[in-house]
């Protein structure tokens, strides 16, 4: 497969994210296929021939989309791209994890960093990352979608990579809560410092590797989705800690807030290996009306006091 040359590229999805991925290769002059399970196009029509297929759908319409595909004819070359943010609510398996049992044989590349699709479309810079266990596929994605307004790196661990975009959606709500009831800027640092290092406990914990997380799609991701009015998981928080009810706030939010999800798979798997996520918790229990707003902040300052590096 030739870097430089025109590819053909399947978009899976076409919320707005999917969209943003599709605009920024076809501007590098590749041939694209935007595809969604509400169109007509056949999804075997759509991946026919497909140098990359990038799945920008849902974690809840993942299986759906590979089984339909793993009834096609696909060829061994192709690479698949998630681009997909979640935990499956079954197995607690990342996105890359249930494309690559699917596929074994097939390069499967994780793309994820701080990018919200709205400052995107309106051409504003920003950067992600690209990471694969093959490097040749991840140099091959990050040639497609790399333009002087959107910067690819790439990474050696996706698992990594996967689990900063993932994780931080939970952290992103309890932000949310935090400027809502206007608690200002201290606790809104101390919230997200304590945050990545609860990203991190569970990173390394399922073998991701520390530094990783300091990257773009750990840190960076973090300080984007924690920080901006765009970021749906951030808006869930907010309006939860304006008095709305969790059902009102994602009848009216446009496309998915991943965190609320995340939340509830996380605290299943952290219980079963022993794993401290005090965040988490509380963003559980908010979401499951246990509590209000305010008293999950308490719970999280009355916590028995501790050293700041220690579990």
């Amino acid at each position: 497969m030739n870097y430089e040359s025109k590819l053909c590229i399947t978009i899976l999805g076409a919320g707005a994210w999917g969209t943003t991925l599709a605009n920024l290769a076809a501007a590098k002059g590749h041939d694209v296929r935007l595809w969604s399970r509400n169109y007509a196009q056949n999804l075997a029509e759509a991946i026919a021939d497909a140098d990359i297929v990038v799945s920008a759908v849902s974690i809840k319409g993942v299986n759906a989309v590979i089984t339909a595909i793993q009834s096609t004819a696909v060829s061994p070359k192709q690479i698949f791209v998630t681009a997909t943010k979640g935990l499956d609510s079954a197995t607690t398996l990342t996105p890359a994890q249930i494309w690559q049992a699917a596929f074994p044989h097939h390069a499967i590349v994780v793309l994820c960093g701080p990018n919200l699709s709205k400052e995107i479309q309106q051409g504003l810079p920003a950067a992600t990352v690209v990471a694969s266990n093959s490097a040749t596929a991840a140099e091959v994605v990050q040639t497609v979608f790399t333009s002087n307004r959107f910067r690819v790196y790439t990474n050696s661990d996706p698992l990594g990579v996967e689990l900063g975009g993932t994780l931080k959606n939970v952290i992103a709500i309890a932000a949310g809560v935090c400027d809502g009831l206007q608690l200002g800027t201290n606790a809104k640092a101390a919230l997200v410092t304590r945050g990545l290092t609860e990203i991190i406990r569970i990173g390394v914990s399922w073998g991701a590797k520390i530094e990783t997380f300091y990257g773009l799609s750990g840190l960076g991701d973090l300080l984007a989705t924690c920080n901006s009015p765009l970021s749906r998981n951030y808006q869930v928080g907010y309006q939860l800690a304006q008095g709305k009810t969790l059902t009102e706030i994602l009848t009216d939010l446009e496309g998915t807030a991943e965190g609320v999800n995340t939340a509830q798979v996380l605290i299943q798997r952290a219980q079963r290996q022993n794993i401290s996520v005090p965040i988490t918790t509380q963003v559980y229990r908010l979401l499951q009306t246990e509590i209000t707003p305010r008293q999950a902040l308490e719970e999280l300052m009355l916590r028995d006091i501790k050293p700041e590096y220690h579990n």
